[in-house]
């Protein structure tokens, strides 16, 4: 499992769960007496492949609902908008994988945090859910001033 999960403050492991036929599960391991209320925020490790996001993210979305648990705020912070260069229709026959990807995760979220987004198709859902953009050149510069 390549997300991290933070609730309340305090960083919950994630079990990552494999089997034979290539399938993977999860367990959140919430510290015991631990009963998050206020906000959980999930972050997606930048080596995670792009196609294997949404399924990380729609595990652990699921593992909340299934202990049900009540936040007042939910954060989301991606290191590259999935699906960004596909942001129309190309052919006939083809899907809208940009639509897809934000259509499933906005309304899982209060905020979603993005790194290069790459295109401005996000845009779309800025009424829905709140967006911060930290652009890729400013991620360089911000890696230069921590090597000085």
């Amino acid at each position: 499992m390549t997300t991290q999960l933070i609730m309340d403050n305090v960083s919950i492991p994630i079990k990552r769960i494999s089997f034979s036929d290539g399938s993977t599960n999860i367990q959140l391991q919430i510290p015991e007496g631990l009963n998050p209320s206020r906000y959980f925020s999930l972050s997606v490790n930048p080596t995670t492949p792009a196609d294997n996001y949404l399924w990380e993210i729609s595990l652990v979305l699921d593992a909340i609902d299934q202990l049900v648990l009540e936040f007042s705020h939910s954060m989301l912070y991606l290191p590259y908008l999935a699906h960004a260069r596909a942001d129309r229709v190309f052919e006939t026959g083809n899907p809208h994988p940009i639509d897809c990807f934000l259509g499933k995760l906005w309304p899982n979220f209060d905020e979603i945090h993005l790194v290069d987004p790459h295109s401005d198709y996000y845009l779309k859902y800025e009424d829905l859910c709140e967006f911060s953009v930290k652009e890729q050149h400013q991620c360089f510069i911000d890696l230069l001033k921590s090597e000085v």
